[in-house]
C-alpha cells in the first residue's frame, strides 16, 4: 500500500491528538482530520477493521470511494463529499455527504436543495479522542453546507450498541447530542421508515443561506414523505 502524499490530501485539515486512546492501535503521530477527500486518498489508504457498521471492512473502502467519486453540479455541497481522521496511512473515522438516492422522498426537493449526512462511523480504538466532532467542526465549518438542508436519518439497525455498552435509547442520545452540535435538530416525520423502529428519528439542519422555496417545500414533504418508492 502506498503512502499517502500532501499531493493526495485535499482539503481542510486539523490535527486533534498525539497520542492513541488506551489499548488502541492508531499508530503514534498525529490524527489528522480533514477533507473532502478524493476517492485516490480513500484509495491508497488502509481503512481500520473496526469500521463495518454499515456494511463488511472488506466492502467499506469501495463505498467511500464511491460516495467521494459522486459528481456535483458546481453547487457548495453538490455530489458527493468524503471527510475522514487518518493517521499513518490508515483511516480511522469518516463523515459522508451525498445527494438522496432518486427513489427516496427527499429527492423532490432536487440536488441544489438538499444534502444527506448519510453516515458518521468512528473506529473502537478512535473513540473518546473527539474524532466524531472534529470531522463534523470541518464539513460545517467551511460554509459548504449553509445554501441546503442537510438531513440525517438514524437508524438503530446500524448501531453498534455492543461496541459502546449503551442500549439503543443512550445511544440515540449520543447521536442526536454529536449531530446537534453541528445545528441538526430533531425533525418530526411520518417517513415509513423513520417510523419503522421507534428509536429511529430525522434530523435537519436548515442553512442559514438555504433559500426559503427550498425550506419551504423541505417542511413540506417532514409530513407526506411515503419514504422509499421504488
Amino acid at each position: 500500500m502506498c503512502m499517502l502524499s500532501p499531493h493526495d490530501r485535499p482539503g481542510t485539515w486539523r490535527e486533534i491528538a498525539s497520542a492513541p486512546s488506551t489499548g488502541a492501535k492508531t499508530g503514534t503521530g498525529a490524527i489528522l482530520v480533514g477533507g473532502p477527500v478524493t476517492p485516490g486518498f480513500i484509495v491508497a489508504a488502509t481503512l481500520d477493521p473496526g469500521l463495518r457498521s454499515f456494511r463488511p471492512a472488506s466492502r467499506q473502502r469501495e463505498a467511500l470511494s464511491a460516495i467521494a467519486a459522486l459528481p456535483g453540479n458546481g453547487e457548495p455541497g453538490s455530489g458527493g463529499q468524503v471527510f475522514v481522521a487518518h493517521r499513518d496511512n490508515v483511516i480511522g473515522g469518516y463523515l459522508t455527504f451525498n445527494p438522496p438516492e432518486p427513489f427516496e422522498s427527499w429527492a423532490r426537493l432536487g440536488p441544489e436543495g438538499l444534502v444527506m449526512l448519510s453516515a458518521i462511523e468512528i473506529a473502537p480504538g478512535w473513540r473518546g479522542l473527539g474524532v466524531g466532532q472534529a470531522l463534523l467542526d470541518t464539513a460545517f465549518g467551511q460554509g459548504a453546507y449553509d445554501q441546503v438542508v442537510v438531513i440525517a436519518t438514524l437508524y438503530a439497525w446500524h448501531w453498534d450498541l455492543p461496541g459502546l455498552g449503551l442500549d439503543v435509547w443512550a445511544y440515540r442520545n449520543l447521536l442526536t447530542s454529536l449531530l446537534g452540535r453541528a445545528g441538526l435538530v430533531p425533525m418530526a416525520t411520518n417517513d415509513p421508515e423513520i417510523a419503522a423502529h421507534p428509536a429511529n428519528a430525522l434530523l435537519a439542519r436548515i442553512g442559514p443561506k438555504a433559500p426559503p422555496e427550498a425550506v419551504t417545500k423541505f417542511k413540506s414533504l417532514l409530513h407526506q414523505a411515503p419514504g422509499k418508492t421504488r
